[in-house]
């Protein structure tokens, strides 16, 4: 909210040519720049176009997520397995070219088995070396909707009760994991 006083009143500019006082970054910003605000179908349509987009780049085993009010941080999560870090790297290149925003950082942290990619609204985890089964991070949400992605570009819906085990690495040479905490029935 505006107060009188403070409309039409432009601030002074900063002796060191930085941003004046009390003038704060975003208001700096160009409209162009400025963060994009979706609605929650245009959140959807843009997480699917991007688990279809991992898909296209050989990403295996696409799972998308929709928590919803049971996660703080992220309307979707999606989860896949890469081949190697070459593998990785080129999928976030690529992912940052096709899908990051202006006004917006691309920001990933990048592991040893696990790589996060945050796009705000939807996080992406990739896995190598079985590190997808080691951390099964759906189970931190065991009644969220699943959506796995299949070959032919549609999402089969999984209920909860029939939710798979996330792919092991085990016959590829990758980590030797513990037996899971659940059962897929649970």
């Amino acid at each position: 909210m505006e107060y009188p006083s403070e409309i039409g009143r432009k601030p002074a500019p900063s002796s060191e040519g930085g941003i004046p006082e009390g003038e704060t970054r975003e208001t700096r910003l160009e409209p162009k720049d400025a963060r994009v605000h979706e609605t929650d179908e245009q959140t959807r349509d843009r997480a699917e176009r991007m688990a279809r987009f991992l898909q296209e780049k050989k990403v295996r085993s696409v799972w998308l997520m929709a928590p919803g009010m049971t996660c703080a941080y992220a309307d979707f999560l999606i989860f896949g397995d890469i081949e190697q870090e070459r593998h990785r790297d080129a999928v976030l290149e690529q992912l940052d070219g096709q899908f990051s925003r202006p006004g917006e950082p691309f920001r990933s942290e990048k592991g040893l088995h696990w790589t996060l990619v945050d796009f705000d609204s939807v996080v992406i985890h990739l896995f190598q070396g079985g590190g997808r089964a080691l951390y099964r991070l759906e189970d931190l949400f065991p009644k969220a909707p699943l959506f796995i992605l299949r070959e032919d570009g549609t999402f089969e819906s999984v209920p909860p009760e029939r939710r798979p085990l996330p792919p092991s690495a085990e016959h590829e040479g990758g980590l030797r994991l513990p037996s899971p905490l659940r059962s897929p029935g649970s």
